[in-house]
């Protein structure tokens, strides 16, 4: 076994790590019990106190030396301090080099954490535009302008009359005949829509949107617009009883929302069966397709919560 004298206890001892500290030229001349007595650390450590003391730290990459916040460094929770051994200028450099280099990678995170996290993010950048609309407006200004005219400025005519003609009420504006004007889906009083509603309407016509995405003229008529809100199966049911034709679409279910009112109203809100109170649902006593004329007798009708209108039987398919 080599040996090595440490030249503070003067004594003779085993020339390994254990007892001794590594150098770049080998072992230092201390060994470890003596450094330890005489609390001598390495230059590196004492400068790095005499920064922690002053509020102060240095980049591990360029060597500056900056005040130890935030501002300068990102946080890392592994660390003594909560601070990255690299500043903000150097990790963004070494991770954009690292994007350039593995670029597939940084594609298939991406598309994972977006299939995880895309209703919230989508919420987020949401609510994050309308908080910070002037910061948008001062650092992305074509942005802006262009996001201005799609959603204010009026529709041309010539554009987008063509696709909305066949099923949409459609005229020329009177004081500027490159404009276009609708009518409102309620009240039927021509307006100017937004560009943004006219190319919604069209992808709904085709078949892209989900709804159908109709005219209206304010906020108003689009709350009180009896098509508003409903599913196309609940419009074909209202329409085959408006007109009466046959044969009827299961019309023992729940019709209307003021009978619907009414009926919750009387019953407390609570199940008449099994006294829940959620999920909610009106239920004829006697069949509108056996009884028609009492489909709007509130006498008729009684609460029930979903489980309970599952049970009840259906009526079998009669045609008058």
């Amino acid at each position: 076994m080599l040996m090595k004298l440490c030249t503070c206890c003067e004594k003779e001892k085993e020339a390994t790590l254990e007892k001794f500290r590594c150098k770049k030229d080998g072992l230092t001349s201390w060994c470890k019990e003596c450094l330890k007595k005489k609390g001598v650390k390495s230059k590196r450590t004492i400068r790095k106190l005499e920064l922690e003391e002053k509020g102060l730290k240095e980049c591990s990459d360029c060597k500056d030396v900056l005040p130890a916040t935030t501002i300068h460094f990102s946080r890392n929770k592994n660390s003594k301090d909560g601070l990255c051994h690299r500043c903000k200028e150097c990790s963004n450099i070494n991770s954009k080099k690292w994007r350039e280099e593995n670029k597939e990678k940084v594609k298939e995170r991406e598309k994972k954490y977006w299939e995880i996290h895309s209703e919230r993010l989508r919420k987020l950048n949401k609510t994050w535009k309308e908080e910070n609309k002037e910061e948008i407006a001062k650092k992305y200004p074509a942005w802006y302008k262009k996001e201005k005219i799609r959603r204010k400025e009026p529709v041309p005519y010539d554009m987008y009359a063509s696709r909305l003609e066949w099923c949409e009420a459609v005229k020329r504006n009177e004081e500027n005949p490159d404009l276009l004007e609708v009518t409102c889906t309620k009240c039927k009083i021509w307006f100017m829509p937004e560009l943004q509603n006219v190319r919604h309407r069209i992808n709904a016509i085709n078949g892209n949107g989900s709804g159908e995405n109709r005219f209206y003229c304010s906020e108003e008529c689009k709350n009180t617009c009896e098509i508003f809100g409903k599913h196309v199966n609940t419009l074909m049911r209202d329409d085959a009883i408006k007109a009466g034709r046959i044969p009827w679409y299961r019309l023992d279910r729940e019709l209307q929302r003021e009978l619907r009112a009414m009926v919750l109203e009387r019953d407390n809100y609570t199940c008449q069966e099994c006294g829940s109170t959620d999920n909610l649902e009106c239920h004829h006593i006697k069949s509108v397709v056996t009884e028609p004329i009492e489909s709007a007798d509130v006498d008729n009708c009684i609460t029930l919560c979903e489980i309970c209108h599952r049970k009840k039987p259906r009526p079998s398919k009669v045609c008058y």
